[in-house]
């Protein structure tokens, strides 16, 4: 089983998906000035607006278990 996310990891990523969210509606001009209100990486911003992909994302390939499969998985033992 993977080792959970941590709480900052975790934290980030909600920031990251929050400053998309608000560039995708038009809240703000650029990437740099969400990036600076969400106080992410403008670099890590700029690559997910591109379509890369989160570290999660990225390690799928190796995992046993997709993550849709994992999330469907701890919502039945939960």
């Amino acid at each position: 089983m993977a080792r959970p996310k941590s709480k900052t990891a975790a934290d980030n990523e909600a920031k990251v998906q929050e400053a998309l969210n608000t560039l995708a509606r038009g809240e703000f001009p650029n990437a740099n000035q969400a990036a600076k209100h969400f106080k992410v990486s403008p670099l890590t911003l700029g690559r997910r607006l591109k379509g890369g992909k989160s570290i999660e994302e990225s390690h799928e390939p190796v995992q046993l278990l997709a993550i849709s499969e994992e999330k469907a998985l701890a919502g039945c033992i939960t």
